[in-house]
C-alpha cells in the first residue's frame, strides 16, 4: 500500500508540474501575441507617417516649386487620401485595445482580413506607384523652366526614392503580414488549449 500512495504522490506532483507548464506556456504565448500587435501598430503608424508626408508634401512640390496641372495634383491627393483610407479601414479591429475588448477569435479574424486586403493592395498599389512616378516625371521632363542638367539630378532623385519608397514598403508589408501570421498561429495556438 505504501507504493501506491507513493505513486499517487508523484502522479499529483507530476500533474501540478504539468499544469505549472501549461501556464507558463499561455504566459509566453500572450506576450509574445502582445507583443507582435505592437509590432503591427508600429508598422501602421509608420505607413501613416508616409502617407501623411506624402500628402502634404507631394501638392505643395508639385505646385510651388514646379507647374504641375492641377488634375494631376488632385489625383496625386486622392491616390493619398485613397491609401490613407485603405490602410485605416482594413487594419480596424488590430490593436491589443481590440484585443482585450473584443477576444482572441475576433483579433483573429480581423488579422486574416487585414493579410488578405494588404496582399490585395499590391495590385493596386504597386501599378499605380510606378504610373505615378512616370507621369510626375514625364511632367518635369517636359518643364521649360529646367535645364537638362536640373532635369537629369531630378529624374536621378525620383529614381532613387522611388527605389528606396519600394524597398522600405515592401520590408514593411513583409514585417506587417509575418507579424499577423504568427500572431494567428498562436492565437489558434491558445485556442486549442
Amino acid at each position: 500500500m505504501n507504493e501506491m500512495d507513493e505513486m499517487r504522490q508523484q502522479m499529483a506532483i507530476l500533474k501540478d508540474k504539468l499544469k505549472e507548464q501549461k501556464i507558463v506556456n499561455n504566459q509566453l504565448l500572450k506576450n509574445a501575441i502582445t507583443t507582435k500587435i505592437k509590432n503591427i501598430k508600429k508598422d501602421r503608424w509608420i505607413k501613416r507617417f508616409f502617407i501623411i508626408f506624402g500628402l502634404i508634401y507631394c501638392p505643395w512640390m508639385m505646385n510651388s516649386l514646379f507647374d504641375f496641372p492641377t488634375w494631376f495634383i488632385i489625383a496625386t491627393i486622392a491616390l493619398f487620401l485613397v491609401a490613407f483610407a485603405y490602410e485605416e479601414i482594413f487594419s480596424e479591429g488590430t490593436t491589443s485595445e481590440d484585443l482585450s475588448k473584443k477576444g482572441l477569435l475576433q483579433t483573429s479574424k480581423k488579422l486574416s482580413r487585414m493579410r488578405k486586403m494588404n496582399a490585395r493592395w499590391l495590385w493596386f498599389g504597386i501599378p499605380t506607384a510606378i504610373l505615378w512616378v512616370f507621369g510626375f516625371t514625364w511632367f518635369i521632363l517636359q518643364s521649360e523652366e529646367l535645364s537638362p542638367s536640373e532635369s537629369k539630378g531630378i529624374f536621378i532623385g525620383i529614381a532613387t526614392g522611388f527605389a528606396i519608397g519600394l524597398l522600405v514598403g515592401l520590408r514593411i508589408f513583409i514585417r506587417q503580414q509575418r507579424n499577423a501570421k504568427e500572431l494567428i498561429d498562436d492565437i489558434d495556438d491558445i485556442d486549442q488549449q
